[in-house]
């Protein structure tokens, strides 16, 4: 009986604490901190103001720690987060052999996408075939692949814009209705990419994309910076988006800065502004 009394008095302050909270606010103390989790990331979502990040961040801290039950050992609620932890594995193998890819859900972190994803967005990803004009190509004339360019509206500054791609006299112009993928750059890259599939080109040594984010002027593989996408390199093309949810996680690896490229929308010629 001395044994537990003691430990009892080690959280005894969190107890009087929480009752307290639960006594003037007339809720449960979790259920306290969950609303204002909520307020606090409607008003990040709403302002992108660091300070609102910060605090949110830190009341995801405060959620998951008020999960823990103060009348269990630190052994019990360590056996339940394992079983949680279990869980969230379990159905993220089964969703993903569901819809036959290792990779069934992701995160929207940046603008490339708008105003067709927006960041902080949580995407369900199906493997597949992809959605997008084929080419068939040699290796010689991928070499000679070029593009076309045109003029397009950033804000207040005019761009030049890439419009279509032009292989020996095959010509293939953007395609909003195409898939829009989820890859692994290489060679080398921050993680997985979302774009949109631009073309897909059959070559001898297999099937490559080329891809764009519908808010980027340019291709991904413009300038040398990411090669043209393997089909082993694609994790799948995006089913459906649920919006905002993608915050939390975000918030959690203290991406806190909204990106570049989030105040304007490119508008290409004959499209109207958004």
């Amino acid at each position: 009986m001395k044994k537990n009394s003691n430990r009892g008095v080690k959280t005894n302050w969190l107890q009087r604490f929480a009752g307290k909270t639960e006594r003037v606010l007339g809720i449960k103390f979790g259920n306290a901190l969950l609303v204002l989790l909520l307020a606090s990331l409607a008003a990040y979502v709403f302002t992108q103001n660091v300070l609102f990040a910060i605090t949110t961040f830190v009341l995801i801290i405060g959620v998951f720690l008020a999960d823990f039950s103060f009348d269990k050992t630190w052994k019990q609620n360590l056996l339940e987060l394992v079983y949680a932890l279990a869980f969230a594995v379990a159905a993220w193998f089964a969703i993903g052999f569901v819809l036959q890819t290792d990779s069934p859900i992701n995160v929207v972190t940046s603008c490339s996408m708008l105003p067709n994803l927006q960041r902080g967005d949580l995407v369900f990803i199906q493997g597949g075939s992809v959605n997008a004009p084929e080419l068939p190509v040699s290796l010689d004339e991928l070499q000679s692949l070029k593009v076309h360019k045109t003029i397009c509206k950033s804000g207040e500054w005019d761009s030049a814009c890439t419009d279509s791609v032009i292989v020996v006299n095959e010509t293939v112009s953007r395609n909003l209705s195409n898939d829009i993928i989820v890859f692994e750059p290489k060679p080398f890259g921050p993680g997985l990419i979302i774009h949109r599939a631009f073309a897909k080109l059959t070559t001898p040594d297999g099937i490559f994309f080329l891809t764009k984010g519908d808010n980027n002027a340019v291709l991904d593989q413009e300038g040398g910076r990411f090669s043209i996408v393997s089909e082993k390199d694609v994790k799948g093309k995006v089913l459906f988006a649920i919006p905002y949810v993608g915050y939390l996680k975000l918030l959690l690896f203290l991406q806190f800065e909204t990106p570049a490229g989030c105040d304007s929308v490119l508008q290409y010629p004959g499209e109207k502004g958004n």
